[in-house]
C-alpha cells in the first residue's frame, strides 16, 4: 500500500533529519581521529575507533540515501500533499550533499595519512633499523635532530611495526578506498535528486502561474459574461418603460 499521508511524510523527514545530525556529529568526530593519525597521538586504538566510525557513517550515509529516495517517490493525490511534500523536501537533499561533501572530505584525508603511515612503515621495515640506532653516527652528547630524526620521533606508532600489522593497514586501506567510492555513488544519487526535484519545482512554479492566469482569465470572463448580462437586462427594462 502506497503511503501518501501526512503523518508518513513526517514520519520519514523526521528519521532522514535525524539521521543527518549523527552523520554531521560522526563527521565532526571523524576529522578530529584524522588530525591525529601520524602524530604522537596515533594508536592501534585510535585507528580501530576510526574505521569504526568511519564504516557506521557509510552504512548511515547509504540508509539516509534510501530513506530520502523513498521520501520523494511518495505519491501524492491532491493538492495539498504536494504542498506538504514540497514543504519537507526542498531543502533535505541540500543539506545532506553538504553533510556528504563534509564526509568525503574527511575520507580523503584519512586515506592519504594511512597511505602515508603505511609507506613510512613499509620504508623501516625494508631498512631493518629504526634511525634511533644511527646514535654513533652522531656526536658524543649531540643533541641535534636530523629533520628525518625529528620526524620519526614524531611518529612513534610507526616504529617497530611488523609484517602481519603492514598487511592488515594494507587492506583496511583498500577498504577505506572502497568505502569512499560508494559514498561518492551517494553523493551521485543525492545530486541528481537535487537536480530533478529543482525541475519538478520549476514545473509546480509553471503550473502555479498558470494556474493563476487561468483563473484570472476566468474571472475577467465572468466580468464581462455579468455586465453583458446586465446592459442586457437594462435595455430590456428601459425598452419596457420607453415603448416606441
Amino acid at each position: 500500500m502506497p503511503m501518501s499521508s501526512a503523518s508518513d511524510f513526517q514520519r520519514l523527514h523526521n528519521g532522514i533529519t535525524t539521521n543527518l545530525q549523527k552523520i554531521s556529529n560522526n563527521v565532526t568526530d571523524i576529522e578530529s581521529l584524522v588530525k591525529k593519525i601520524g602524530t604522537t597521538e596515533d594508536s592501534e586504538t585510535l585507528r580501530e575507533r576510526y574505521h569504526k566510525l568511519q564504516n557506521d557513517t557509510k552504512i548511515l550515509s547509504q540508509t539516509t540515501n534510501q530513506a530520502l529516495q523513498q521520501l520523494n517517490h511518495i505519491p501524492v493525490h491532491t493538492e495539498a500533499e504536494q504542498n506538504r511534500k514540497k514543504l519537507l523536501t526542498e531543502s533535505l537533499p541540500t543539506q545532506y550533499l553538504q553533510s556528504l561533501n563534509r564526509f568525503q572530505q574527511a575520507q580523503r584525508l584519512g586515506v592519504q595519512k594511512e597511505r602515508e603511515s603505511l609507506n613510512r612503515a613499509r620504508a623501516q621495515s625494508q631498512e631493518g633499523v629504526t634511525l634511533f640506532d644511527n646514535r654513533e653516527q652522531e656526536p658524543f652528547g649531540s643533541t641535534y635532530k636530523s629533520p628525518q630524526q625529528q620526524t620519526q620521533a614524531i611518529l612513534a606508532v610507526e616504529n617497530h611495526v611488523d609484517l602481519k600489522t603492514i598487511h592488515e593497514r594494507d587492506q583496511q586501506l583498500r577498504r577505506l578506498e572502497g568505502d569512499i567510492v560508494q559514498v561518492n555513488e551517494i553523493f551521485k544519487d543525492v545530486s541528481k535528486l537535487v537536480h530533478e526535484q529543482g525541475e519538478i519545482i520549476d514545473h509546480i512554479e509553471v503550473h502555479i502561474d498558470t494556474a493563476q492566469h487561468d483563473v484570472q482569465q476566468a474571472s475577467s470572463s465572468l466580468k464581462h459574461a455579468v455586465g453583458s448580462q446586465v446592459r442586457a437586462v437594462e435595455i430590456c427594462h428601459s425598452n419596457i418603460e420607453h415603448p416606441r
